[in-house]
């Protein structure tokens, strides 16, 4: 028995210390559209974002995802930062990888009207949980088709009991693995 504990011990220890000095670094930009549930608007723009898998434990890596959005629709603009814990699956034979994250940070509106004055972000709290896969399409590149979002953010109306924002965005655009 005392064998067998040794033996997983050495394993788990050399797993662990593998997965920290490989760690992943990728960066990535992304097309996307979002629709806005409160005004019933659509945002077409792009977010920009990395990652880092922290622990990698065969196929599996979990890390933490950093990105900022930047959108706008007919009248209306849009703008997200968020940051969240990040898991992925990295299968050995196969090209795709699914993913998931929570992200909470702030996103925010605003209204122009026409005019390119227009009054200044309502930044809200904002959280959610994205998800896509990644195809990869060269040894350090790879394709995001698709990333789907769901996200809540704080009413933007300072109404009492005004309802919370839903966001739900579609996505695609390119990573590149850093070594």
């Amino acid at each position: 028995m005392k064998r067998i504990t040794l033996i997983a011990l050495t394993v788990a220890v050399c797993a662990f210390s593998s997965s920290v000095t490989n760690a992943q670094l990728g960066i990535y930009g992304l097309f996307n559209t979002t629709h806005d549930g409160a005004v019933d608007a659509w945002y077409h723009g792009f977010t920009l974002g990395a990652y880092d898998h922290l622990i990698n434990a065969g196929p599996v890596h979990a890390g933490l995802d950093v990105r900022g959005s930047f959108e706008t629709g007919s009248q209306y603009h849009y703008r997200s930062f968020l940051i969240g814990p990040r898991l992925q699956v990295r299968p050995p034979v196969l090209p795709i990888n699914p993913y998931i994250q929570a992200e909470i940070g702030f996103g925010g509106s605003r209204y122009t009207g026409g005019s390119p004055f227009a009054t200044h972000y309502s930044n809200k709290f904002q959280y959610g949980v994205i998800g896509g896969l990644e195809y990869t399409v060269l040894p350090r590149i790879d394709l995001r088709l698709p990333e789907i979002s769901y996200q809540r953010m704080s009413a933007v109306s300072s109404v009492p009991n005004a309802p919370k924002v839903s966001l739900v965005g579609l996505g695609f655009g390119v990573v590149v693995r850093l070594p």
